[in-house]
């Protein structure tokens, strides 16, 4: 898949700590990049996959202010060691890149609430 046209997934609640974008090689040193395509600033962020090859991306980085409802996102990874990107697996199908947006989301009294962890799924 090219990345000119990265994958859309469904919206992510802006209050998300750790979002979960898939499946990759275990135990892989990687970065993590996401670039907010209205300021276009990209933050890099360092990660290794699980022992499973899941791998997740902390939200409270570079800050959570950093992740809002009025941006699109893309998100990309690659080894620490080169600058190819490299295929994450959700439901068996790979991808080079990702689309995202978000939403805020209020409890039943109208507040923000943390939600822990959230699996990105495919739109």
């Amino acid at each position: 898949m090219s990345c000119n046209s990265c994958q859309l997934t469904k919206p992510i609640p802006t209050c998300t700590e750790l979002l979960v974008l898939g499946a990759i090689t275990s135990d892989t040193d990687v970065y993590i990049y996401v670039k907010n395509h209205n300021s276009g600033y990209v933050h890099r962020q360092e990660a290794v996959s699980t022992l499973y090859g899941t791998l997740s991306l902390d939200m409270s980085l570079p800050d959570p202010s950093f992740y809002n409802q009025d941006s699109n996102y893309e998100v990309w990874v690659t080894t620490q060691e080169s600058t190819d990107r490299i295929d994450i697996t959700i439901d068996a199908i790979t991808y080079d890149c990702f689309s995202l947006s978000f939403y805020t989301f209020y409890n039943e009294t109208d507040y923000t609430v943390s939600i822990p962890e959230v699996t990105l799924e495919i739109l």
